[in-house]
C-alpha cells in the first residue's frame, strides 16, 4: 500500500520507489514501463524522506529525456517508432471499418465513439491530434513527424472511404437533440437528489476528474464503454489495486445510471464493464488470546483513542469509525443505563455502502467498560467536543477515517497481530457476532446492536427496551477475566 505518492512497501517490508514512465519517454529508458528503485528501509518515515529525494531525481531524468526527444534525437526516435504508431492508428480506424454495427463511410470511430464527419484537412489533423494525445506521444502539431502521421491517416481514408462529404451525417439515434453535459454538471444533478455528504461529493468529483483527464474532454454524453475500459486499464497500470479500481467503476456506474435514468445520456457507458477482485481469505474474528493482548496493550496507552477505542469496539459490536467519530455527548444516560449513541453521521460513506436508520442505534455500555474507568474519562471532556479530540480530523472535520487507520496500524505494529485474515476493524465485529450466537442472544437483538441484517417487517417496527439491550450486552464475556 502506498505510504505516499510513488512509495510502496514490498511483501518483505522493504519500501521501494515506483513511478510509471510516460509512454513517449520509454525508449530513453530501454522500453521499460516503470522506474523502480529500492529505498532500502523498512521504516515508514525514512521511506517517505528517501522517496521524496528519489522523486526529484526521477522528475529531472524525465525532463532530460523529454528535452532529448524534442531536441536532436527526435527524428531518430520517430523513425524507429513510426511503424508502430502508424499500425496503432490504422488499427483504430480499421476497428470501425470492419466492426461497426452501423457503418457510415463518412464517419470515423475511435474507441467506439461516433464523432463528427471529417470534412476537411484541419478536421483530419484534429483527429490525429486526439490520437497523439491519447498515446502520450511527444509530437507537436506542425512538425514533420506529426505531418507524416497525418499523411498515413489521409492514405487510409483514400483507400477505405469515399471522399468526405460536407453534409453532416445524422447524429446517433440516442443522441438526437441531446445537449452536451460536463461531469461537474452531472454530479451536481445527482447530488441535488441524493444529498451525499460533503466528503462523498468531494471524493467522487476527484475520482471522476481522472476519467475526464484520461479521455481528454469533458462531455459525459460522448463517453463510450470502450473508453471506460481504457480508463480501467490505465488505472491498473498506474498502480491502483484491483479493489480501488472496482470502487472507481462503482462510482462511475452510480453516476451514469442516474444520468441515464434522467435522460441526460443515451446509455450508461459502464454497463457490462466489470473487474474481478480476487477473493481474499475469509476474515476471522480475534481469538480470546488476541483480544486479551489488544485490550491489555490498550491499558498501557496514554493516547485516549488507543486506550479506549479497542475496549469500546470489543464490548459494543460497533465499527471503529463509528466510535472514533463519536462526540462526548454521545455517551449519555438512558433511564438508568449508561449508553453510547451511535449516530448515522459517524459512518464513512463509501461507494456501494447504503446508510439507513439501522446504522443509528443506542448501545448500553458493558459493565467491563464502566469498571475500566471509561465514564471517568468521558467526564474530563467538554460535552460539545469530540469523544477523542486527539484524533486529527480530515478536511471535512470528520475523525472516523483517520482514527480507524491509526488504530489499525497500532494493532499491526505495536500489538503485533499481523495475520492477514485478522482485520483491526472487522475482526472485532466477527468476534462479537460469534459470541452473540454462542451465548444464545436473540437474533433481532444481535442485528440491532451490529446494524446488520434486513430483519422482518415486524422487527423494523417499534423500539428496543434499553434494559433488554443491556442484558444482552452483558452476555458478552470479557477476554481479560
Amino acid at each position: 500500500m502506498a505510504a505516499m505518492t510513488h512509495v510502496y512497501r514490498r511483501s518483505t517490508g522493504v519500501y521501494e520507489y515506483r513511478r510509471q514512465i510516460p509512454p513517449r519517454l520509454r525508449p530513453a529508458f530501454g522500453g521499460k514501463m516503470w522506474r523502480i528503485e529500492s529505498l532500502e528501509t523498512k521504516d515508514h518515515t525514512e521511506a517517505k524522506r528517501k522517496g521524496t529525494l528519489v522523486d526529484v531525481r526521477v522528475i529531472q531524468e524525465f525532463e532530460a529525456a523529454e528535452i532529448a526527444i524534442l531536441d536532436g534525437t527526435a527524428a531518430a526516435w520517430f523513425e524507429s517508432e513510426f511503424p508502430k504508431i502508424k499500425r496503432e492508428y490504422t488499427r483504430e480506424l480499421e476497428h470501425h471499418h470492419f466492426n461497426a454495427d452501423h457503418y457510415d463511410p463518412r464517419r470515423e470511430v475511435c474507441y467506439g465513439l461516433m464523432i463528427e464527419p471529417i470534412v476537411n484537412d484541419d478536421d483530419l489533423k484534429d483527429r490525429v491530434g486526439e490520437f497523439v494525445k491519447r498515446q502520450g506521444l511527444a509530437l507537436e502539431r506542425g512538425t514533420p513527424e506529426f505531418d507524416r502521421l497525418v499523411d498515413a491517416a489521409r492514405q487510409f481514408y483514400a483507400e477505405h472511404y469515399p471522399a468526405p462529404s460536407t453534409t453532416p451525417a445524422p447524429a446517433p439515434a440516442g443522441q438526437l437533440g441531446r445537449p452536451s453535459m460536463t461531469m461537474s454538471a452531472l454530479i451536481d444533478g445527482w447530488a441535488r437528489e441524493r444529498e451525499p455528504t460533503e466528503k462523498t461529493n468531494y471524493s467522487w468529483r476527484q475520482i471522476m476528474e481522472k476519467l475526464t483527464s484520461h479521455v481528454g474532454y469533458d462531455d459525459v454524453t460522448r463517453l463510450t464503454g470502450v473508453e471506460l475500459v481504457s480508463w480501467k486499464d490505465d488505472l491498473l497500470l498506474g498502480g491502483l489495486s484491483v479493489t480501488t479500481v472496482k470502487n472507481h467503476l462503482t462510482i462511475a456506474a452510480t453516476l451514469f445510471s442516474w444520468a441515464e435514468g434522467n435522460k441526460k445520456i443515451a446509455t450508461n457507458p459502464v454497463r457490462g464493464i466489470s473487474i474481478k477482485v480476487k477473493r481474499k481469505s475469509k476474515r476471522r474474528g480475534f481469538t480470546d488470546d488476541e483480544a486479551k493482548r489488544i485490550l491489555l496493550a490498550a491499558r498501557d496507552e496514554n493516547e485516549a483513542h488507543k486506550r479506549w477505542v479497542p475496549w469500546l469496539v470489543c464490548f459494543t459490536g460497533t465499527r471503529l469509525e463509528e466510535v472514533c467519530g463519536a462526540a462526548a455527548c454521545d455517551v449519555r444516560l438512558v433511564g438508568n443505563v449508561h449508553c453510547l449513541h451511535v449516530r448515522l453521521e459517524n459512518r464513512e460513506a463509501r461507494a456501494g455502502l447504503k446508510l439507513d436508520e439501522r446504522s443509528e442505534r443506542i448501545i448500553p455500555l458493558h459493565s467491563a467498560l464502566v469498571a475500566e474507568g471509561f465514564l471517568e474519562y468521558v467526564k474530563t471532556l467538554p460535552k460539545d467536543g469530540p469523544l477523542f479530540p486527539k484524533i486529527k480530523p480530515d478536511r471535512f472535520g470528520r475523525r472516523g477515517g483517520n482514527g480507524s487507520k491509526t488504530i489499525g496500524r497500532w494493532v499491526r505494529e505495536k500489538v503485533g497481530i499481523t495475520d492477514p485474515r485478522k482485520a483491526p476493524n472487522h475482526s472485532w465485529r466477527h468476534r462479537f457476532k460469534t459470541l452473540c450466537r454462542d451465548t444464545g442472544m436473540r437474533q433481532d437483538l444481535e442485528e440491532y446492536l451490529t446494524s446488520h441484517g434486513e430483519g422482518t417487517s415486524a422487527q423494523r417496527y417499534g423500539e428496543y427496551n434499553v434494559e433488554a439491550l443491556a442484558d444482552a450486552i452483558e452476555m458478552i464475556k470479557s477476554p481479560c477475566v
